[in-house]
């Protein structure tokens, strides 16, 4: 046996969010293209909330304040055939 610490150890925080911060530009990217066509805002906000994120998340990811997509969602959710 060895010193060596284990492998499952804990990454510190600098590497996660660095990672974290990395992930959210991919998804920013990812979303924001349709084949040549930016999707507008609002589509973005809804495929993202599909996926399961929370709202503080997507902000995130499209740049915008938690309570703009708060408001996206809240409308989407209430109208879903105009929601995009």
């Amino acid at each position: 046996m060895s010193n060596r610490e284990p492998r499952n150890q804990t990454v510190d925080q600098d590497t996660l969010a660095s990672t974290n911060r990395l992930l959210r530009t991919i998804a920013a990217l990812l979303v924001r293209r349709e084949g040549e066509k930016i999707l507008p805002l609002r589509e973005q906000i809804k495929i993202l909330d599909g996926l399961g994120l929370m709202p503080a998340e997507i902000a995130g990811i499209i740049g915008r304040s938690n309570t703009y997509v708060s408001k996206e969602l809240s409308g989407i959710r209430k109208n879903p055939k105009h929601g995009g």
